[in-house]
């Protein structure tokens, strides 16, 4: 998955996607749409947080554009003591 900046559009490269499971054999918009939906749910389902890393540095400057970073509170010991 990679996002350009040019197009302002989420590319994936089917050649890098190795789910042997997944979408046999869908290329393009189809696969693009299934890729986006297994991140879609595991962000969704991430009861206290979710950590998103992107090794694509254009990846990683569109997604801290819409999607808020933690910002650590000063009273985390607080939050910690109350599990």
């Amino acid at each position: 998955m990679d996002y350009n900046p040019t197009t302002n559009q989420i590319e994936i490269d089917a050649k890098k996607y190795y789910d042997k499971y997944g979408r046999i054999g869908a290329s393009g918009d189809e696969l693009k749409k299934y890729i986006i939906n297994i991140y879609k749910t595991l962000m969704y389902r991430g009861i206290r947080g979710t950590y998103i890393y992107a090794c694509n540095k254009s990846l990683q400057e569109y997604l801290k554009k819409h999607i808020e970073t933690f910002k650590n509170p000063s009273n985390l010991e607080f939050y910690a003591t109350m599990r």
